[in-house]
């Protein structure tokens, strides 16, 4: 399936061992939900929620979202392994 021309520029991440770069794409997710349209498909927490609590520490030791493009239904997941300290962000 060839991707559209909202999934060709999205930056696809498949492993990085930043979680500060993961707040980015939690940011980068929030707005192509806004301004692109895309589609909220799941999620053990908002992606408008906070994802540390009152003490800084990460709410959960795993954080995933799934978004999907409304043009071809691509499915998108976030996901942090907020114990070892890394992040993917990648087509379903």
């Amino acid at each position: 399936m060839k991707k559209c021309d909202k999934c060709a520029r999205l930056g696809i991440i498949k492993h990085c061992g930043d979680l500060k770069l993961f707040l980015l794409y939690k940011d980068y997710v929030k707005k192509l939900i806004e301004e692109d349209g895309f589609i909220v498909v799941q999620g053990q927490y908002s992606v408008f929620d906070a994802c540390r609590n009152a003490d800084g520490c990460w709410v959960d030791d795993i954080i995933c979202y799934s978004v999907q493009c409304p043009n071809c239904k691509r499915i998108y997941l976030l996901s942090a392994d907020t114990y070892h300290g890394r992040f993917s962000f990648d087509k379903m």
